[in-house]
């Protein structure tokens, strides 16, 4: 907010990056620095331009090799806000690179070849960005990981592409029938079964209701069949009985 204020600030928040207490204060400091770089204005003086953007990239060498050799411990996030300063830093020098240090091209190659620095897609794409803007040429991994396909079985062809492959779960192929109709959907398929089987099971309700309303009826008649031949009987036996007396 205030660039004259800040850059009275510049020199000593160039020391926090390697002197700083705590990460935080080192990170804090880095941060800092990359708020006042994306301001857009320089120093009145071009001398203080000049020892602020040697310090700064001296500092910056020294805590990447320090890191390459295994003598400083540091988060990922402090060094991605120390490379987005540097990157910052070589855009604001348009070009000039004799203004940095010497030996910070080196270090930087060196940095990002190391597994700290590979292991993060962040940190190895800045370093790609900061070595490319100096001019290096760098074939670091752009850090998008591709799919890989997985080779098909003996005997079937690997599908072409903006083609899908065929799986088992598609299913077979539907065939086209001969009269040149498009073959049916498997879907409507079903829903015709269903339909037909829910009424093959309705049929088959009723004709098994009427059976035994016929087979009820038939056994009401047998019985009242004969319980009127008893009646029938015993009337005669009455009169027999009658007559012999």
């Amino acid at each position: 907010n205030f660039p004259p204020l800040g850059w009275q600030l510049a020199e000593p928040l160039t020391g926090y990056i390697t002197t700083g207490v705590q990460i935080y204060r080192r990170t804090q400091a880095c941060h800092l620095l990359l708020r006042l770089l994306n301001t857009h204005r320089k120093p009145p003086d071009p001398q203080s331009w000049t020892s602020f953007v040697s310090g700064l990239s001296e500092k910056v060498g020294e805590v990447l090799h320090g890191v390459s050799q295994g003598v400083t411990e540091v988060k990922p996030k402090f060094l991605q806000e120390l490379l987005r300063t540097l990157q910052a830093l070589i855009k604001a020098v348009e070009g000039n690179f004799q203004l940095l240090h010497n030996q910070l091209r080196d270090v930087l190659e060196h940095f990002s070849l190391q597994h700290v620095a590979t292991r993060s897609s962040v940190i190895t794409g800045l370093c790609r960005n900061c070595l490319n803007m100096m001019g290096h040429s760098t074939s670091l991994p752009t850090g998008r990981k591709t799919k890989k396909r997985k080779s098909p079985p003996d005997g079937q062809k690997a599908p072409s592409d903006g083609q899908a492959p065929k799986t088992s779960l598609d299913g077979p192929a539907p065939k086209s029938s001969s009269d040149g109709q498009a073959p049916k959907d498997p879907q409507q398929e079903t829903s015709s079964k269903r339909r037909k089987k829910a009424k093959q099971m309705e049929g088959a309700s009723c004709t098994a209701d009427e059976a035994c309303c016929s087979v009820s009826n038939n056994n009401g008649q047998e019985k009242s069949d004969a319980q009127k031949k008893k009646k029938h009987k015993r009337k005669h036996e009455k009169l027999d009985t009658r007559t012999e007396l």
